[in-house]
């Protein structure tokens, strides 16, 4: 059930003397660091990293991953048993998810880049990839939601089209995708020419006082960019200037006494750009943070019309409590000693004894006794043949060089194939990455050395790109904290009882009865019972099962039933996380060279130009109207109408009629002499004029609707035969939960093409051609009119529920996931050399998510060559049961 922060007054995980117990209950300073160390105890966040297979992918290929989940404190084994991974499209739509089974923290899956979901699509054309664009792939658990969503993993994967030769993968073409309706993803911000951003040490620029404050220039496209920043003010101030220190970052110290700036300009050296610091004020507090050998130095910056209080610094690393110390009302600064401190993303904030946070930032705490396990390869041969066979033998070894037994993900792939410069591993993601925003350009460079240069480049990380995913006001318990997804340590079945007639009104006590039976095991049926607490709330265990199951939900209530006391179910299996909108940084996928690829063929097209800003070719700009799940969308859109109506029933909301759902896929949708605008919010159905069935069915006469600003051709139908003349009368109005799925051709056509053009919709014509409106058809036939043609695919009668069913809110039939099954990479075998006439254009040519080594720190793996490579990029990630990672990335 859920538990809820109510108030935390002591501090039982720390070891105090009873007379320092007591104190503690009358130190509002001290009990709100115990309930930042007691929130972190109760409700531990999770991390999840996703390694790849690969950086970047081609149409029809296979994304295969290996996920680690840990505890985001100690990085060690999440206690969550069940992962979700999103495979989403450039605009936002959920083209997969997965459902995996976590074993001592790891899963692994994959998702094919083929577009197979919508059978009505299938039968029509068969299965085709998904376009060329950017894809997001992201990764959760349930208990992740309860916070911020930046906290889930999220990686953009660009998707090149297929080449143009066959195998050629040294000039990949990225043709970029414009959408035009169902775009649930938020454009990002329109920027500048040259943007220059500025973040006050501790959060606020004080007036009249020295303050530090960081800057970040990038471009137009998120790249940095190199430059000076010069701020003339007053005489006490005079010009002061600073040079971008790495990655376009830097910092510059106002002078003590400056009453007044007069400009602020940055010089990239081809041009001065005017920009502008944040407003200084006088009533707040900042920060300027000094790092020594074993403790830190916090020099606090007061506005001169603050009132001071009592204050206290608390530092925080990755949740947990680690440093506190009190200053007495006034003091400027406070000494922490930090030679214990754990290495990795620390939070240090300054608050008073309302626990108001004053001045907060992050800084990253180095550890010179800090080593990662060593993970090597060698290559048993150094002449790769074609179609050969290849070993690679593993060496393992802690930080002290003994061997040691462990499971770790291996991907080898051709060294010289397209690949992104996108560089994160799971070290630094852990360490580093995930408790920052933003992408971290090259995080690799802040941990190649431990100098003076690399610690400064860290700290301005720290200061630009800092960020709360840790919220201190939550773990203090200043702001109310509810914890609304349980975490998941098994299958489980989760929602709320609402009113129906009001969403945000709980139902507390009602009895809520649930039967699940797995489909692929139907003799094990689990029955429970569980009373909604006062948030509405229910939760059931269930036993690990693969694929789906038959779920039912019911409700009762002082012998009333579900639908009889207006109630309602809303499953959590619905609820998603946000789509967000993708950094400009993030699509720049600037490649690696490719040097000494040989290409399969002479062969070139000259109508492609070559991107100099990337190895990649790119297309011009192209509008496409967005599909629902791209399938053929050159031909046509088709839309998973029945899955999208049960994530709706699950939500406990009312489906909408046809006319709705198209409107709400960005149709323009015209009906007669009048319009329905797509930003309408709530749909109703809308009654054609009847003038025949026949004449309905194929849209002709004076009332005809229109779609993408062509007159309509309905096919109406179930999988037995064609609908009956009331689905044709109002096709608008027809129930979108009694609808499977919908194609809409993207390209008008001649009625006189149909038979031609799609045979299948031609039985319908000649259904009609022996009733009384064959005159309408020919009519309609020879009227050289054009037509948008949209199939409707209708349940079969016995599945479509009755009105009374439909309005019943209080029960719930649907379909519970399972875990998905494993899938097993795919590499084939010559033990006698190459096939004759085969072509083997692999370019992953081996993945192992789980290869083990012996007590001596050994693995050897073996697999065969594809048909040309000679040079492999070989990587590899694994973390050790106390939650320290390792990494390998290597070329051979």
């Amino acid at each position: 059930m859920l538990r809820k922060l109510v108030g935390i007054i002591t501090f039982l995980c720390l070891c105090f003397t009873a007379g320092a117990q007591q104190q503690w209950t009358r130190d509002d300073l001290m009990r709100y660091a115990g309930n930042v160390h007691q929130f972190n105890q109760i409700f531990t966040q999770e991390k999840v990293y996703l390694m790849f297979d690969n950086t970047s992918y081609f149409q029809g290929e296979t994304i295969w991953f290996k996920a680690f989940v840990v505890n985001a404190s100690k990085l060690t084994r999440a206690r969550s048993t069940v992962l979700y991974v999103d495979l989403l499209s450039p605009n936002g739509v959920l083209l997969q998810q997965l459902k995996l089974k976590i074993r001592a923290g790891q899963a692994d899956g994959c998702f094919n880049l083929m577009d197979g979901s919508v059978g009505q699509a299938r039968e029509l054309r068969g299965i085709l990839p998904y376009p060329s664009g950017y894809y997001e792939v992201r990764a959760y658990t349930q208990y992740m939601l309860n916070f911020n969503p930046g906290i889930m993993f999220s990686r953009v994967l660009p998707v090149f089209k297929t080449p143009i030769v066959e195998g050629d993968y040294t000039n990949p073409v990225f043709e970029p995708y414009k959408s035009e309706t169902e775009n649930y993803r938020p454009e990002p911000e329109k920027t500048k020419e040259v943007n220059v951003e500025f973040y006050p040490e501790g959060g606020n620029f004080i007036q009249r006082k020295s303050n530090r404050i960081a800057f970040k220039a990038t471009d137009a496209d998120g790249n940095p960019v190199k430059g000076q920043i010069m701020i003339t003010g007053d005489r006490s101030m005079g010009k002061v200037t600073a040079e971008t220190v790495h990655d376009g970052m830097g910092s510059i110290v106002i002078p003590e006494g400056w009453t007044s700036i007069w400009e602020t300009v940055f010089d990239d050296g081809k041009k001065k750009h005017r920009v502008h610091l944040p407003s200084a004020t006088n009533n707040g507090y900042a920060l300027m943070l000094e790092k020594q050998a074993d403790s830190i130095i916090v020099k606090v910056i007061n506005g001169s019309i603050v009132k001071l209080f009592e204050m206290a610094v608390t530092v925080t690393c990755r949740g947990e409590l680690i440093g506190y110390e009190r200053m007495e009302k006034g003091a400027k600064r406070v000494a922490l000693a930090s030679g214990d401190w754990p290495l990795g993303v620390c939070q240090l904030t300054l608050y008073n004894n309302l626990g108001k946070i004053l001045s907060t930032r992050l800084f990253f705490n180095h550890r010179s006794d800090f080593r990662l396990p060593q993970l090597t390869a060698e290559f048993d041969r150094q002449d790769i043949a074609p179609y050969a066979p290849v070993s690679v033998s593993f060496k393992l070894q802690d930080k002290y060089g003994q061997p040691f037994r462990d499971r770790f993900a291996v991907a080898v792939r051709d060294a010289n194939s397209a690949a992104t410069a996108y560089a994160d591993d799971l070290a630094t993601s852990l360490l580093l990455s995930s408790d920052i925003k933003g992408l971290v350009n090259d995080p690799q460079y802040y941990f190649e050395s431990d100098d003076e240069e690399h610690r400064e480049a860290m700290d301005l990380l720290m200061l630009v790109q800092g960020w709360e995913r840790y919220d201190w006001m939550y773990m203090s318990n200043n702001r109310f904290f509810v914890e609304r997804h349980r975490l998941e340590d098994s299958i489980s079945v989760n929602g709320w009882i609402t009113s129906v007639w009001n969403k945000n009104k709980k139902l507390e006590g009602v009895n809520t009865y649930v039967s699940i039976v797995p489909l692929d095991n139907d003799s094990v049926v689990e029955y429970g019972k569980c009373i909604t607490d006062e948030a509405g709330y229910f939760g059931f265990s269930s036993m690990d099962f693969y694929g789906g199951a038959d779920l039912v939900v019911l409700l009762e209530k002082n012998g009333d039933r579900g639908g009889e006391m207006g109630a309602r179910i809303k499953l959590e299996q619905a609820e998603r996380p946000p789509v967000r909108p993708y950094e400009r940084s993030e699509l720049n996928f600037i490649d690696r060279a490719v040097k000494g690829r040989v290409l399969l063929t002479d062969r070139k097209d000259e109508s492609y130009e070559k991107d100099p800003e990337t190895d990649a070719i790119k297309l011009p700009e192209v509008d496409v109207v967005a599909p629902r799940k791209y399938i053929d969308y050159f031909t046509f859109k088709a839309y998973d109408v029945e899955k999208e109506v049960e994530q709706e029933l699950d939500f406990g909301e009312y489906p909408t009629d046809l006319l709705g759902y198209l409107l709400g896929k960005g149709y323009n949708v015209s009906t007669g002499p009048f319009s329905v605008s797509t930003t309408e919010t709530k749909y109703t159905a809308v009654k054609l004029p009847s003038v025949g069935y026949e004449s309905y069915a194929y849209q002709g006469g004076s009332g005809m609707a229109y779609l993408t600003r062509f007159p309509t051709f309905w096919y109406i139908h179930d999988s037995q035969k064609l609908a009956d003349g009331n689905y044709y009368v109002s096709p608008l109005a027809i129930d979108s939960e009694d609808i499977v799925s919908v194609i809409i051709f993207d390209d008008p056509i001649y009625l006189t093409d149909i038979g031609e053009n799609v045979p299948l919709y031609m039985e319908a014509i000649k259904a009609h051609n022996n009733s009384h409106a064959s005159m309408t058809m020919r009519g309609l036939m020879g009227n050289n009119r054009r037509y948008t043609l949209v199939d409707v695919l209708l349940k079969d009668e016995h599945k479509i529920r009755t009105d009374k069913e439909k309005r019943d809110k209080g029960q719930r039939i649907t379909t519970l996931r399972g875990f998905d099954y494993p899938v097993q990479f795919y590499s084939p075998q010559y033990p006698d050399g190459p096939i004759e006439g085969s072509k083997d254009y692999r370019r992953t040519l081996y993945w192992n998510p789980n290869v083990i080594t012996d007590s001596l720190g050994n693995a050897h793996v073996e697999f065969y060559n594809n048909s040309y490579s000679t040079n492999f990029t070989v990587t590899g990630a694994g973390i050790t049961a106390s939650g320290t990672p390792y990494v390998l990335d290597a070329d051979f």
